[in-house]
């Protein structure tokens, strides 16, 4: 129980208490990332395949002005 630490006890349950949530908010950016990386990739393939924005945007879970942002740069 919290209560029952010491002051040092309790000072090292607060310093590896916010470790880790500075471990979990970096792993769950990373991972966020990592999935619209993959959306991305997913639109840019499907664009090139000839899928129209809508149906890329419901696939990817992207709106469709990011569909359309991603078309543009393909074009280029």
């Amino acid at each position: 129980e919290l209560a029952n630490l010491s002051t040092e006890q309790r000072t090292i349950y607060e310093e590896n208490l916010m470790q880790y949530w500075g471990m979990k908010s970096a792993i769950d950016t990373a991972v966020e990332e990592a999935v619209e990386e993959r959306e991305i990739e997913i639109a840019k393939n499907a664009i090139l395949e000839g899928a129209n924005d809508q149906f890329v945007a419901k696939i990817t879970g992207l709106s469709p002005e990011e569909v359309e942002k991603l078309r543009i740069e393909l074009k280029k």
